[in-house]
């Protein structure tokens, strides 16, 4: 679908089309645009303009880019400028505004078209009407705009852009631009996931490479990158290997030539798995080699074609959470604090790693929460009390799910009631991908309650139940948690994001200390 976007009477038209190895490591080549001078029909043109010629004047005509040919959309997409005008003033050239009306429907099929400065959208999305400046002094003034190759196609028949246009009311001679899609190699390629992968373990990736394109290659560059540090490589005495913002890196050459539609295997990737391992991804990025002419060495088509495959670790990461004991006099202000730990084996630091949610205890009420908790859904699924809110939510900071990292937080409630109950906090792992854990019911810790007699306006602290100690660090023993961790009972909920982070770093990891007052 097209949109336009019109500012001070310009347009910028863009279309859709889906991008080709996004968000993996690929640098843009340049790819050279051929002319060409096959003769092909004139479509009809959409709009024409009917003024009548003024008294003496001469004729006038549009002149435009006459043919071209985009590079296919392999791997990033290559636009062409393609431009138009009146040319030069002579002798009889009327005088006043200066139009062209650009019909591209008859490209609209395999043509991406963009940035049509100085025009208006006409009755369709496929007619621009185009104001010509007369700035410069002969009124060689251009209108340029761009175009690609539509996603996945290759070679075809030529297609027309034509235009038609006005030159102070005299209509001008129409032109057309000739546009067609050329050809390339389009390697990719892809390996299956391997199944039963395990921590500390070794495997390998079938690897086959296969051309989709209309051209075929000479040779081809492997390039193999692991995105995780967790993942390593094993040296192949045929390639070369290094690492990249530490995580390693293969390329090998193959002297093989791969035909149109062709596939071919290559050497099986060998990886190696760390103890802490879960959902790795390895990326292939394919370079075709083509000699650009008898007894020239292979040269890259263009830049690189990048896929991946998973590599799914059969472990698991197990989270668990440690509460506290509320005790003191209805009245009492008590501060709590809580931890949360990933006992491991397995890492979950890719983005924010685990979060809490802490119930607030029947008869107390939350006067200081850290910044980084927002008020979530209550247990029945209702919308928080605004005043008093039951229930809230606390995301982590990136890498927060490493193993044995002790993490806390402080909240402080107020005894409101002698009718009390206990609350809970419960710790998730946030990834949408995350390994199972193995023991849910460490999860979920109580927040218990004890009233006292007589009454109380000053601020104390409370106990932790089996609680490490302040901040956060490596846990001592994050298997000693048995008889205050409640059963796996609170659900996750979706995560609600912070508006702020207030995080003090401790032995490499981190602690919430700052706290606001709701109250």
């Amino acid at each position: 679908m097209a949109s336009v976007n019109r500012t001070g009477g310009r347009t910028t038209r863009w279309k859709s089309g889906r991008r080709r190895g996004a968000g993996l490591p690929a640098a843009a080549l340049a790819v050279p645009l051929l002319l060409l001078g096959a003769p092909a029909a004139p479509a009809a043109a959409t709009e024409t303009v009917t003024a009548p010629a003024a008294a003496g004047a001469g004729t006038v005509a549009i002149e435009a880019t006459d043919a071209v040919t985009l590079p296919p959309m392999v791997t990033h997409s290559a636009r062409t400028a393609i431009t138009i005008g009146f040319g030069k003033d002579r002798p009889g050239h009327p005088t006043g505004p200066r139009t062209i009306t650009v019909d591209t429907s008859g490209a609209a099929a395999v043509v991406d078209f963009f940035q049509f400065p100085d025009c208006e959208r006409g009755a369709t999305e496929d007619i621009h009407v185009c104001t010509v400046p007369h700035k410069k002094a002969d009124g060689s003034d251009t209108v340029t705009f761009t175009a690609s190759a539509a996603p996945d196609l290759q070679g075809g028949a030529a297609r027309l852009i034509t235009y038609t246009g006005s030159w102070g009311g005299v209509p001008a001679t129409p032109a057309s631009t000739r546009v067609r899609v050329g050809t390339s190699t389009d390697l990719r390629a892809a390996a299956p996931r391997p199944v039963g992968v395990k921590p500390g373990s070794g495997g390998s990736l079938a690897v086959a490479v296969t051309d989709k394109g209309l051209v075929g290659a000479d040779a081809f560059l492997l390039t193999v990158q692991v995105t995780s540090a967790r993942l390593s490589l094993v040296k192949d005495p045929a390639c070369t290997y290094d690492t990249q913002y530490g995580r390693d890196r293969l390329t090998c050459r193959y002297d093989v030539p791969v035909a149109p539609g062709q596939t071919v295997a290559v050497r099986p990737v060998r990886f190696t798995t760390r103890a802490d391992s879960f959902n790795e991804e390895v990326a292939f990025g394919v370079t075709a080699l083509v000699s650009p002419g008898p007894g020239e060495p292979p040269a890259a088509d263009h830049d690189p074609y990048w896929t991946g495959t998973k590599v799914r670790v059969v472990t698991g990461a197990d989270f668990r959470a440690t509460g506290a004991r509320l005790t003191g006099p209805v009245g009492a202000k008590l501060t709590a604090r809580f931890s949360f730990v990933n006992a491991g084996p397995a890492a979950t630091d890719d983005g924010p790693g685990m979060y809490a949610v802490v119930t607030v205890p029947k008869g107390t009420e939350a006067v200081d929460v850290p910044r980084v908790c927002d008020p979530t859904l209550d247990d029945d699924g209702s919308q928080p009390d605004p005043e008093h809110p039951g229930r809230y939510q606390c995301p982590f900071l990136n890498g927060s799910g490493a193993p044995g990292i002790v993490h806390t937080l402080d909240f402080t409630f107020r005894i409101v009631t002698a009718d009390v109950a206990p609350g809970s906090v419960t710790v998730r792992e946030n990834s949408h991908a995350h390994p199972t854990d193995p023991d849910l019911s460490n999860n979920t810790a109580p927040i218990a309650v004890t009233v006292t007699s007589g009454s109380s306006s000053s601020p104390s602290s409370s106990s932790p139940a089996s609680s490490p100690g302040p901040g956060s660090g490596p846990a001592a023993d994050p298997g000693s948690s048995a008889g205050e961790l409640a059963a796996s009972g609170a659900p996750p909920v979706a995560l609600i994001a912070a508006a702020a982070v207030a995080a003090l770093a401790l032995g490499g990891a981190v602690a919430y200390t700052s706290v606001r007052r709701r109250r």
